[in-house]
């Protein structure tokens, strides 16, 4: 699958995605806007995993143009905890993890979406 990786916390971001590359993923990682835009408007992706790290406008901004690009992507927010609102709402995602769950939760999360978009294809 290929994912797109939002966030502001590189150091974190390089853990998700060594965790989600060792399974198979292809990842591309961006932590501001103008990074984000241009990677959405350079490739077709699956799958937006929005950190808890993005500003609301940010988030809001990025998933508007990942929805747009990307009509049968998914969006997955990474929240601090199960019960956070965080910055982006939970309105943004399709689905939620808590990023203090830790690497499984995250790999069942995009499990999850991957096989919503097996079942739709």
């Amino acid at each position: 699958m290929r994912i797109l990786l939002a966030t502001n916390n590189l150091e974190l971001g390089f853990l998700r995605a060594k965790v989600l590359e060792s399974v198979g993923h292809r990842v591309d990682m961006g932590s501001n806007d103008q990074q984000l835009l241009a990677l959405i408007a350079s490739r077709t992706y699956e799958l937006l995993l929005a950190c808890h790290s993005l500003s609301e406008n940010s988030c809001e901004t990025i998933s508007a143009a990942f929805r747009s690009a990307n009509p049968d992507g998914h969006v997955v927010g990474i929240l601090k905890r199960d019960f956070d609102d965080d910055t982006c709402g939970r309105q943004q995602f399709d689905v939620s993890v808590s990023g203090i769950s830790g690497p499984g939760a995250l790999l069942n999360a995009v499990r999850h979406v991957g096989t919503q978009s097996a079942g739709s294809a």
